[in-house]
């Protein structure tokens, strides 16, 4: 039983919680129940994709400011709280990967785009900071 328990502000999505799974995710799958899984590329493989121009769509979901502070090339910027009704917009057939400064708003907006119907999305582990923690950026 957790008491006294505190929402952190990066805890996005987290501020008015009305339950919690009994057991976590390990009581889910000790009782069999589906799962899904959201891929995830390391600053590194995310790079190697920038680098060879893969097919893919770069979205970042900045703000407008942090977009123009610090993107990278060639990416589309949606700032996430618009991206519920501008996914309309954006190709299914496409790869899509998904990024903002730590990675964790990105696998939010990434899951949020599966369960609308797009098949291939990826968030970027770490985000931003990771990419120009690894040297790649900045």
């Amino acid at each position: 039983m957790v008491q006294n328990a505190t929402v952190l502000p990066e805890s996005v999505g987290l501020d008015r919680v009305t339950g919690y799974l009994d057991g976590g995710m390990h009581g889910w799958n000790l009782a069999g129940l589906p799962t899904e899984h959201l891929g995830q590329l390391n600053p590194q493989e995310f790079h190697r994709l920038v680098q060879i121009k893969s097919d893919m769509l770069l979205v970042e979901i900045h703000s407008v400011p942090e977009f123009r502070r610090l993107s990278v090339c060639g990416s589309l910027n949606i700032p996430a709280p618009d991206l519920r009704s501008r996914h309309m917009g954006l190709p299914k057939d496409m790869p899509i990967v998904v990024i903002r400064s730590s990675g964790m708003r990105s696998s939010l907006v990434a899951s949020i785009l599966e369960s609308r119907g797009f098949k291939d999305v990826k968030s970027v582990a770490g985000g931003i900071s990771g990419y120009v923690a690894a040297g790649f950026a900045g």
